[in-house]
């Protein structure tokens, strides 16, 4: 465990610890860090006790979760946290080969990593237990259509569903059947998940119409007139790059082109923007978003510095950085307050395509509804909303770039997006499918393939059901 532990250290930081008396003092720990939502300290935890007791199969496992974990939620350390993960799950499964957890978790990373065929090996024993165990049937279901095993994968699926349904197990149903061609089949049971989405959601007692509210308070944050007479700062870093949209748009599509590049780094969905304009939010004393305008140019120049800083740490040679959190449209205007070097690629897709595509998708972001295509419609309509009061209140550089245009115009289309960054083209921007970095998105097998438009119309397939989201697109009253 020598080398994870030693990347691990490189992620959070080297902390004198004591020994653990017991695996089970180092688990009770991992388990609190849990519960105070502290993943990276609870992965250090977590490899500081396999180092103790390198053969406890929890505490190996709870190394593979967490840096699983982190991989999508830090996806400046993502390659890292990958590697941690694999060898974990890896040296788990040799000491209890017939655990299918770690089997499927193994193979989950091995395929994120691109070894598509390593991940078939580390499931292949587990195939014929009756029932299936959910997360074989799932980290299946994902290799499958890529073999020829489809098939094979729905009946592990409807075997795993018949003991216990679940949001994920539908959802990856749902894909695979339409996949198969098997479209009636497929909307049923997407509809199936998101009833379960819907039940959750009430369970937690989500308020519908947050975006609406949020779009709200940032248009009234951000009058043009106020936009245009606040003081900017005197800084211009041309280094980083957001790709924004609503989800499922053709975002990750977008940075693997640039990522492709020599000179530019992809960096994945980061939350810096957000933690960026809370910091500066803090240091002018001012509530986000109606402080927007108030923000006082030394504490945006403060938190510039350190936001252009990071960037430079994680890519030191690029020349470009991207970030491809979708949701960053709802913060384009401090994008401009703190990033005024900063360009803007907006990707654009058939809104029924967006709105099918999110509602078969197991991450769902509440504030888009995604799991109500009614709501969902609306929620797209809000997002319209806030890109035009955006277009006329900023004087951000912003490329469009449709989906459709992309896929159908690859060449064309990515030489566009890499003028508008201000680099030399490079025919590796089109070889999409040969780049290795771990992708963060809920799709990534699709982004492991060369560029293609097989998701161009795709609600054409179920347009006899799509009449609430086109009503909700439209403004008009459910029926």
């Amino acid at each position: 465990m020598a080398e994870p532990a030693a990347e691990a250290r490189r992620i959070v930081g080297k902390v004198q610890r004591a020994p653990y008396p017991t695996a089970e003092d180092a688990l009770a720990l991992v388990d609190r860090l849990k519960r105070e939502r502290k993943p990276e300290r609870a992965l250090e935890a977590a490899i500081h006790g396999v180092q103790q007791f390198p053969v406890d199969v929890e505490l190996l496992r709870q190394t593979g979760s967490l840096a699983e974990q982190l991989v999508g939620d830090e996806p400046d350390r993502a390659t890292l946290y990958a590697r941690i993960a694999v060898r974990s799950f890896r040296r788990a499964a040799r000491i209890v080969p017939g655990d299918p957890e770690i089997a499927a978790g193994y193979a989950r990373m091995l395929d994120r990593r691109g070894n598509r065929d390593g991940a078939r090996e580390a499931l292949e024993p587990h195939l014929g237990q009756t029932p299936p165990h959910p997360e074989i049937a799932m980290a299946f279901a994902t290799l499958a259509p890529g073999r020829g095993e489809t098939d094979r994968a729905l009946d592990l699926l409807d075997a795993a569903i018949a003991v216990r349904e679940t949001i994920r197990l539908r959802h990856a149903q749902a894909r695979l059947l339409d996949r198969a061609g098997r479209y009636e089949e497929s909307f049923a049971a997407a509809r199936r998940g998101n009833e379960l989405v819907a039940i959750s959601q009430r369970a937690s007692r989500f308020r519908p119409g947050l975006l609406t509210a949020t779009v709200d308070a940032v248009i009234a944050a951000t009058p043009a007139d106020a936009m245009r007479q606040v003081p900017r700062i005197d800084r211009r870093s041309e280094l980083p790059v957001f790709i924004v949209g609503m989800g499922r748009s053709g975002t990750t599509l977008v940075e693997q082109i640039i990522a492709g590049h020599p000179q530019a780094h992809g960096g994945g969905e980061r939350r810096a923007v957000q933690r960026a304009a809370a910091a500066v939010s803090k240091l002018s004393r001012r509530q986000y978003p109606a402080g927007i305008t108030e923000w006082t140019v030394g504490d945006l120049e403060r938190i510039h510095d350190q936001f252009i800083a990071q960037l430079r740490d994680l890519a030191p040679d690029a020349l470009r950085v991207s970030d491809k959190l979708p949701q960053n449209f709802l913060r384009l205007a401090d994008i401009q307050r703190l990033l005024p070097g900063a360009r803007i690629i907006h990707t654009q897709r058939n809104p029924l395509d967006v709105c099918i595509s999110a509602y078969y998708q197991d991450q769902k972001i509440p504030a888009m509804e995604p799991w109500d295509l009614y709501r969902a419609g609306l929620c797209y309509r809000e997002y319209e909303r806030l890109m035009a009061h955006f277009r006329a209140a900023l004087d951000l550089p912003i490329l469009d770039v449709r989906y459709e245009d992309l896929v159908a115009r690859p060449e064309e289309e990515a030489r566009r997006i890499i003028a508008f960054l201000g680099l030399p083209w490079d025919p590796a921007c089109l070889a999409v499918e040969q780049n290795r970095r771990i992708v963060d998105t809920s799709n990534y097998e699709a982004v492991r393939r060369p560029i293609h438009g097989e998701a161009v119309d795709r609600w054409r397939r179920y347009e006899r059901h799509l009449e609430p989201l086109r009503r909700g697109l439209a403004g008009l009253p459910p029926e």
